[in-house]
């Protein structure tokens, strides 16, 4: 949940915080009644005259005015007109919330959680979010609602999450309005409902809330929630990544890798992923990696200079690149023993590809002791997620009777998604049956159907390759 959501601040996407939409609606709020000397120090501001701003705003926050405490606090914390000092920022904070200043309460809160200027507490985090939150804030709501659904500080409950979430959503905080598209999207605390979750995402990405942008990416990509259009979701990519979210850019390279709304470009996806990785950003390293590995002429130094440390961070997509090169002695030695290991480590977190191979390797016994039931387990683990080399594979098994019980029924079943999903072995292996007659009825136009399927299938394009980088290059969600 960490790599999803994220709390409320002033502002967000590397902008100052007092800077627009936020400090204009403040203003707006808490301007009136303001006395003169406290707008001078916002005219000081604005001219960017922050150690005049600073020192007008001491002399109100020393006078009790817990407007300029707040302001006088996101000076300390920014380091503008003052030396950069958290500890400041939490006392003035401080001041400002016990005023009832809701904007302050929200704060130092934050500095609660973050253990920013004070020793870190959770509870009493919670507790200023709920009081800030009560009153209506935004920003408050977001994050109360976020430590209710996380059961952080305060007592786990989704459907109260995404009651306060919702509140701050529709009142226009884009964070929010993106958590919220987030919580219909996994249905955390409601029905689930895509479409919802896609509507919630417009109104964050229209704000310029570059998580929600590149998450729209993503819905249009796959078609969830709106109509698939891989145009829209490169706009949208584009736009996230503009605001320089890593993400975004690693899903932008991958759009440019595979053709998808724009035309093949191995050279931008080299430009899109080079800097983030090395500014060591894992994903990007196991990209950039899986992009050597993969291109015509296959540079497997480069392959694995990136992908070495992307796979020692537990990038599945780079362990199974990694676990490739061993196996097929690609820029290393060959050394199944650690094509296993590194297979393993990826297979373990649920990455279908890994399973599929560490499955082949107890097949046949390469690093490890042939194994058929252990080969049955992964190839299990991978069919369940529609991997059609592996529900070929499982059906072949049980087809066998190896490492399972003998069953033609279960075999067939197998064949069956396999062959739904274009793989030709599968295809032909179903028809065969449908000749036999084995636990399918006898059927030799069905038969024909399949075997020509398979033929097809086989002369238009290779068979999936489940030990490619391609299967690795995964979607980023996360920041």
């Amino acid at each position: 949940m960490a790599d999803i959501f994220e709390f409320s601040c002033r502002a967000e996407n590397g902008t100052n915080r007092f800077g627009g939409m936020l400090i204009g609606a403040f203003l707006s709020v808490f301007a009136v009644g303001c006395n003169g000397s406290f707008e001078k120090g916002w005219s000081a501001y604005q001219r960017k005259e922050y150690d005049a701003a600073a020192e007008i705003w001491s002399q109100s926050a020393e006078s009790g005015d817990p407007r300029a405490q707040f302001y006088l606090g996101l000076m300390y914390e920014e380091g503008l007109g003052v030396e950069q000092d958290t500890q400041k920022a939490a006392y003035w904070y401080g001041l400002s919330a016990e005023q009832g200043f809701s904007p302050a309460q929200n704060n130092l809160g934050l500095c609660y959680w973050n253990g920013q200027g004070v020793e870190r507490n959770p509870d009493r985090a919670a507790e200023l979010f709920a009081t800030a939150a009560q009153k209506g804030y935004p920003w408050a709501l977001q994050n109360y609602g976020l430590l209710s659904l996380r059961g952080e500080g305060t007592v786990q409950d989704p459907v109260r999450a995404f009651g306060l979430v919702r509140r701050a959503a529709l009142d226009g905080n884009p964070q929010a309005q993106y958590t919220l598209g987030m919580m219909y999207r996994e249905g955390l605390g409601t029905k689930q409902d895509v479409r919802k979750a896609a509507k919630w995402m417009k109104q964050a990405a229209n704000q310029g809330y570059a998580p929600a942008q590149n998450m729209l990416g993503l819905l249009y990509e796959d078609g969830q929630g709106v109509i698939q259009s891989y145009p829209r979701a490169v706009y949208w990519y584009e736009q996230a990544h503009k605001r320089n979210l890593p993400a975004a850019a690693n899903n932008l390279a991958r759009m440019y890798l595979k053709g998808r709304g724009v035309k093949p470009d191995s050279q931008k996806v080299l430009d899109l992923l080079r800097p983030l990785a090395e500014a060591g950003i894992p994903q990007a390293q196991a990209g950039l990696g899986i992009l050597y590995l993969e291109q015509e002429s296959p540079d497997y130094a480069q392959a694995l200079s990136w992908l070495q440390p992307a796979a020692e961070q537990g990038v599945s997509a780079a362990c199974h690149a990694l676990g490739l090169m061993y196996a097929n002695g690609q820029g290393v030695p060959q050394d199944y023993p650690q094509a296993e290991k590194w297979y393993r480590t990826a297979a373990e977190k649920g990455f279908a590809p890994s399973q599929n191979n560490l499955a082949l390797m107890y097949y046949q016994g390469l690093g490890v002791e042939r194994d058929y039931r252990q080969a049955a387990e992964w190839f299990r683990k991978a069919a369940q997620q529609n991997a059609a080399p592996a529900q070929y594979a499982l059906g072949w098994l049980y087809y066998r009777g190896w490492g399972v019980e003998q069953d033609f029924n279960e075999a067939a079943e197998w064949f069956r998604r396999a062959a739904e999903n274009g793989f030709p072995r599968a295809q032909a292996a179903l028809g065969k049956m449908y000749l036999k007659g084995q636990a399918v009825p006898n059927n030799s136009s069905e038969a024909q159907k399949w075997l020509q399927e398979a033929e097809r299938s086989a002369s238009a394009q290779k068979e999936p390759d489940t030990r490619a980088g391609a299967w690795a290059y995964a979607k980023t969600e996360s920041r």
